[in-house]
């Protein structure tokens, strides 16, 4: 069975505001591609409900470093409340989304991945020595990549949410939601969004 050391597990970014959510997954996908990770969707699902839909994806890209080691992210996207919506720029109609979401990002190193080492007993033997005397000061180096991977990938994603927010500072949405879903949900037809992170 191949081994899997864990790096990362749920760092948490949030954002609640205006985006548009086919921007925010190709933005994740083009950064994946950039770097060299097969980019893999295991998960997404959508349900729809009074408040907005409810929106999560689950995406795995890795990337091999050697026959031996792989890096690999999980990167879950929950979004929540998640509306359709118009905004007036510069007297132009833009389709966009306003809702919330979190996402958690993850990052672990799996050895064996291709379960060469455990056909016969002696191997395991030999890639427990092999891992704890020739492999391991790689397996620091790559630890540390993975780290810096997940922290690259959060930043460039800040950096979009950012941009979404200066974007489209106190514009008028377009056809809002109607009053009884506005009052029960808290949704302003002005946009006021917050970014945590």
């Amino acid at each position: 069975m191949a081994e899997r050391q864990y790096v990362i597990n749920y760092e948490e970014l949030k954002y609640e505001g205006i985006f548009n959510a086919r921007e925010l997954y190709d933005v994740i996908e083009r950064w994946c591609r950039n770097k060299n990770f097969v980019d893999v969707e295991k998960r997404n699902f959508e349900q729809r409900f009074p408040s907005g839909k409810q929106v999560e994806i689950e995406i795995t890209p890795y990337r091999k470093t050697t026959d031996y080691l792989r890096l690999q992210l999980k990167i879950e996207i929950f979004m929540r409340r998640l509306k359709d919506v118009k905004v007036k720029v510069d007297g132009k109609e833009v389709a966009m989304n306003k809702g919330e979401f979190t996402i958690f990002f993850h990052g672990f190193l799996d050895y064996d991945y291709w379960h060469k080492w455990e056909k016969r007993g002696i191997f395991v033997f030999i890639r427990a020595l092999f891992d704890q005397i020739v492999y391991r000061e790689m397996s620091e180096q790559y630890r540390l990549s993975v780290i810096e991977d997940v922290n690259e990938l959060r930043d460039y994603i800040k950096k979009y949410l950012n941009m979404c927010r200066s974007s489209y500072p106190n514009e008028k949405i377009i056809g809002a939601t109607n009053q009884n879903v506005v009052e029960k949900f808290g949704i302003s037809p002005q946009i006021n969004d917050t970014f945590i992170g």
